[in-house]
């Protein structure tokens, strides 16, 4: 079977469906295209198509992403939908688009940089067929309303109010201006833009936010994902400073545990960063098996040159991973 490849132009998305469907046996929303590969306010997806008697085959790109490196904004792409036709399985499409897309990017812009979150099936092609290194894994780190409850008293968290918005009344300019001045590192940059659209209802994915307040100012906000009724995701937390973490966070939980009856709520756990010891002292724990809820490892992948500016793009400990910078 003869394949021609080619750069995909995203003029129209209406071809993708029939392949998102068949490929992962569910109908995207309605302007979920749109959304995900031209409305992004960091730049349009990059990606190429196989095609086999001018339909399309199969499909890989990747999506950019501001971060910040060292207090300056850089373009980081990020690695996402994979999607080759039942029909042409098993002849190499995969490693072939994504070897194009990452020649085409490292020839317009003279430099390559791409992080995947990738699931466990995806996993090995990326390492050994395409060589992407591993940072690190995630692990998932939970508490159960019962026990939070029984080990934190609401009393500590009274001053803090925490009032659920929608995405229309979010605005967070003021904010966040001053938030990546100084940061080291390597860390995804959030403003209201990238807010707005990531947390769209036109994706696949439920998201609530809810500000936090102490006398009448703005301390943070908090972004979960609804995994269930039972199950509450934090998604992306951004509160002001370490005084207000641990109050800021013991009062989210107890509005998440009564007002939406979670059971569980649970994130992934970056360890050693504040956010970490914080839900530690909160009672937040892992699951110490290999089975079970909770206990996949999310592993972080990295692809692309060496260094980004004067930093090592491959250390761990120059990484901030947040969980909104996973592709849903």
């Amino acid at each position: 079977m003869e394949y021609t490849f080619e750069l995909y132009d995203f003029t129209s998305t209406n071809e993708l469906e029939a392949l998102f469907e068949m490929c992962f046996s569910t109908t995207p929303r309605q302007g979920y295209f749109d959304w995900k590969y031209t409305e992004n306010p960091a730049g349009e997806a990059i990606a190429f198509v196989a095609k086999s008697n001018q339909k399309i085959a199969a499909f890989y790109g990747v999506i950019p992403e501001r971060y910040v490196v060292d207090g300056k904004q850089k373009i980081i792409y990020q690695s996402m939908d994979t999607m080759t036709h039942p029909d042409h399985r098993r002849k190499g499409l995969f490693v072939k688009l994504a070897r194009l897309t990452y020649q085409y990017i490292q020839e317009k812009n003279k430099t390559l940089h791409v992080i995947g979150f990738p699931g466990e099936t995806s996993y090995p092609g990326f390492i050994k067929k395409l060589k992407w290194a591993t940072l690190f894994e995630l692990r998932y780190c939970f508490v159960h309303h019962a026990m939070f409850k029984l080990k934190n008293k609401k009393s500590s968290s009274s001053d803090i109010i925490v009032r659920e918005i929608e995405l229309s009344q979010m605005d967070y300019s003021d904010y966040l201006s001053q938030q990546h001045t100084h940061e080291r590192g390597i860390k995804q940059y959030i403003d209201t833009a990238f807010l707005k659209w990531r947390l769209s209802k036109v994706s696949s994915v439920e998201f609530r936010i809810f500000n936090l307040y102490e006398e009448k100012q703005l301390i943070g906000f908090v972004v979960v994902k609804m995994e269930s009724k039972q199950r509450v995701f934090l998604h992306h937390i951004n509160i002001r400073d370490t005084t207000h973490l641990k109050k800021g966070l013991s009062a989210l939980l107890y509005t998440l545990f009564d007002k939406l009856k979670a059971r569980y709520v649970f994130t992934f756990c970056a360890e050693h960063t504040q956010i970490h010891n914080q839900l530690k002292n909160l009672f937040f724990i892992k699951n110490p098996l290999e089975k079970g809820p909770f206990s996949y490892k999310t592993p972080i992948i990295l692809y692309g040159d060496q260094r980004i500016d004067a930093l090592d793009f491959y250390a761990p400990h120059n990484w901030y991973i947040d969980p909104i910078q996973r592709d849903y």
